[in-house]
């Protein structure tokens, strides 16, 4: 990877990585730098919802991301980043806790055995990587979900939930692999 000189300040950098030339967004450069990645397709891509249920306000909550905070050294996405995202809605866990918000490629729901009306889109046409295959996991209580990749898997389509079920990148690292 490329020097940045640190004393440039927050903004768009062109860094290479692994041979390739890619632009991020380089943030608290004063202190640890930090490197996101942009999204082109934003709005109706790149949005993990929590299903409609009992536990749930309308519209249940949705976080839409912007921007993925990229790990170039091994070409993950940190799941728990949302320093450029935008929710709405909530959830209720327990009846005690809520929820504001949701982690990127994460569908849920806590309506009914195997239900999957939680939803998640991860768009990444417009960028040079795709998303690695099989690394995506239903968990929970009686859970259920559906992974579709396409795109040349640019574009991975899940849903999930359960009764209190979702579907997910197995950790809080999405991988990702250069596209074709």
């Amino acid at each position: 990877m490329r020097d940045i000189d640190a004393s440039n300040g927050d903004g768009e950098y062109l860094i290479e990585i692994e041979g390739h030339e890619v632009v991020v967004t380089c943030v608290d450069m004063a202190s640890t730098p930090k490197e996101y990645l942009t999204l082109p397709n934003t709005g109706s891509a790149n949005y993990s919802a929590y299903g409609t249920g009992q536990n749930t306000s309308t519209p249940a909550v949705r976080t839409e991301y912007t921007k993925v905070r990229l790990n170039p050294v091994d070409l993950t996405v940190d799941i728990t980043d949302k320093r450029f995202s935008t929710s709405n809605g909530k959830w209720v866990h327990f009846g005690w806790s809520y929820h504001y918000e949701w982690n990127y490629a994460h569908a849920a729901d806590c309506r009914s055995p195997w239900s999957q009306t939680g939803r998640a889109n991860v768009d990444l046409t417009g960028t040079p990587f795709a998303v690695e295959q099989d690394q995506f996991i239903v968990s929970g209580s009686e859970p259920a979900g559906t992974v579709t990749y396409s795109a040349d898997d640019q574009v991975v389509e899940l849903t999930g939930g359960g009764h209190c079920g979702d579907h997910r990148p197995m950790d809080t690292q999405l991988q990702l692999r250069w596209a074709d």
